[in-house]
């Protein structure tokens, strides 16, 4: 490809309007250029209409940094410079951030193949004086999507989520990570740059807090500013910046005063029928409701369709472990064993599947910071069988075999507690396991976390993860996943299951796995504990009047 060696570098294009960057938009082009081999170009085309702000809300914009001007100088400076040079040429990859890729924009030399344009949730620009200003302080914190440009593109469905703080000036900050995440996996799945590894930091699985340029002044700039979304017509912005300080305080509130009761639920259809889209029967909750503390983790034991086993977490000691439930044909509860798994330490997620013809568990014991693998005798035993991670704070495991070999899907709680997917595989289940290429496979708080086991389904492989974007184990969402080698991760969106709002427990919904011919589930309620509550006060009340350090 004219202009770069294509052994060394890829270029990626990025269409922007005519004016001034925002700061936000600058850290992340700086931070995207950094990249190793990926070279940056910068096209510039006529943007949309633009609106002066109403006063108020030109104050407001002027105190939020990252909404300011960007005025590179020095070494930002000259490479701004190179970007536009190098956007005058051929590309890998362009994507743009405007309203829509305009055809007037000049000669294209890649075709449709690999453009796309990136916007918020349904196809909000993120050109405009506030980007995402609805989304974020309404609480539904950030969604970044990538879709592409014509219909000789490749299927892609790329989305990042980021659960934000409805304050929208602390939020903005999360935009410039999130373009970068969503451009690193657009690129990774584009066949194309296959060989090429954008994600920054894949080496320890981390991104990079990122340089953020500083305008020259907090002054509003003296260009137009861009007329806010449509359906923000005729009400100022500062009156969702109120919106979202008032839901911040609400939040805080809730999680002063109320705790999460989890209960264990069944639905009466298979597992397969809930990972595709269509209507599901209503969940029957099967434990009740209790203070001391609750049931969350279901896994059926295969062969046993009236047993299962859970995590209980014990309110009084602060700790979860493991028990072994037997229900009647009625689906009352008529048997509890507690396993003796764990040694003491909070072990959650005991995850219990068939594999290779044998059985097999695997528990979320993040605290010992190993995963072990064990095998199940014919008395129910969990034996350690190998240890598949070593020093790696793994939250909810999941084991799967997927074209020869073995893999092992988890968060690792080093990286982030709700928004990463790692891998790891290996050809036999004692090992040797090695880790993806491109660890963490997937950076999104809405679709990354385990939500049960893997399953197969008319020649497909679906994955259900935890949506956390408005909370922990908030929904669940299922994709298919399409390739997966050790050097590449892709899968599509299928479809969302979310708790009945007018249920027993409208507030989660975060486990889907087999029982039988039915699928069981946990659900979550927000209520008053009042031995959580009290644990709480007492330790705020200790934190006030705690004397501060000599010195």
């Amino acid at each position: 490809m004219a202009g770069f060696d294509d052994a060394q570098r890829m270029r990626v294009n990025v269409v922007v309007p005519q004016g001034e960057l925002p700061c936000w938009l600058g850290a992340a082009l700086l931070a995207i250029d950094a990249w190793p081999r990926v070279q940056l170009g910068l096209e510039r085309i006529a943007g949309a209409p633009s609106e002066a702000l109403t006063r108020p809300d030109r104050w407001w914009r002027s105190r939020i940094a990252l909404l300011g001007a960007w005025r590179p100088a020095g070494a930002a400076l000259d490479r701004v410079r190179a970007w536009h040079a190098a956007g005058e040429s051929a590309a890998v990859a362009t994507f743009s951030v405007v309203d829509a890729w305009p055809r007037s924009a000049g000669a294209d030399p890649i075709g449709d193949a690999r453009r796309f344009v990136i916007t918020g949730e349904g196809g909000c620009t993120l050109w405009n004086a506030f980007p995402l200003l609805d989304p974020i302080t309404a609480g539904r914190g950030i969604r970044l999507e990538c879709r592409p440009c014509g219909t000789a593109a490749p299927s892609l469905d790329a989305q990042v989520h980021v659960a934000a703080t409805p304050r929208y000036a602390r939020a903005v900050a999360a935009l410039a990570p999130s373009l970068c995440r969503l451009v690193a996996q657009v690129l990774a799945d584009l066949p194309a740059c296959a060989s090429v590894d954008p994600h920054p930091g894949a080496a320890t699985g981390r991104v990079p807090a990122l340089p953020v340029p500083a305008p020259t002044s907090t002054s509003t700039p003296a260009a137009p500013e861009s007329t806010l979304p449509r359906r923000h017509a005729g009400v100022p912005a500062l009156v969702h910046g109120v919106r979202g300080r008032a839901r911040a305080w609400v939040e805080r509130q809730r999680s002063l005063w109320l705790s999460e009761y989890w209960r264990l639920g069944v639905i009466d259809a298979p597992l397969a029928q809930c990972l595709v889209p269509g209507p599901l029967p209503a969940v029957k909750w099967i434990t009740p409701q209790d203070a001391s503390g609750y049931w969350a983790d279901p896994f059926g034991v295969p062969g046993e369709p009236r047993e299962l086993v859970c995590e209980h977490f014990d309110e009084r000691r602060g700790i979860g472990q493991i028990d072994h439930l037997r229900f009647d044909a009625r689906d009352a509860l008529v048997g509890r064993t507690r396993l003796p798994l764990g040694a003491g330490r909070h072990v959650s997620f005991p995850n219990l599947f068939e594999l290779a013809g044998r059985r097999l568990g695997l528990l979320e014991a993040a605290s010992s910071g190993n995963c072990v693998l064990y095998e199940i005798d014919a008395a129910g035993a969990w034996r350690p069988l190998a240890t598949v991670l070593g020093g790696v704070a793994a939250a909810d495991p999941a084991m799967f075999e997927f074209d020869g070999r073995f893999w092992l899907a988890y968060t690792d709680l080093g990286v982030g507690s709700q928004d990463n997917l790692c891998l790891q595989y290996a050809p036999r289940l004692e090992g040797p396991w090695r880790p993806h290429a491109a660890n963490p496979v997937k950076v999104d708080i809405g679709a990354a976390r385990m939500a049960g086991n893997p399953c197969w389904h008319g020649g497909a492989l679906y994955r259900p993860a935890q949506d956390c974007l408005r909370g922990y184990g908030a929904a669940v969402v299922v994709h298919r996943i399409e390739v997966l080698t050790p050097e590449r991760f892709k899968e599509v969106f299928v479809r969302r299951i979310e708790p009945d709002a007018r249920g027993a427990c409208p507030d989660g919904l975060h486990t889907l796995s087999a029982w039988g011919e039915r699928t069981l589930v946990d659900g979550k309620r927000m209520g008053v504990n009042p031995r959580v509550l009290a644990r709480k006060l007492a330790r705020r009340l200790a934190a006030a009047l705690r004397l501060p350090s000599a010195g």
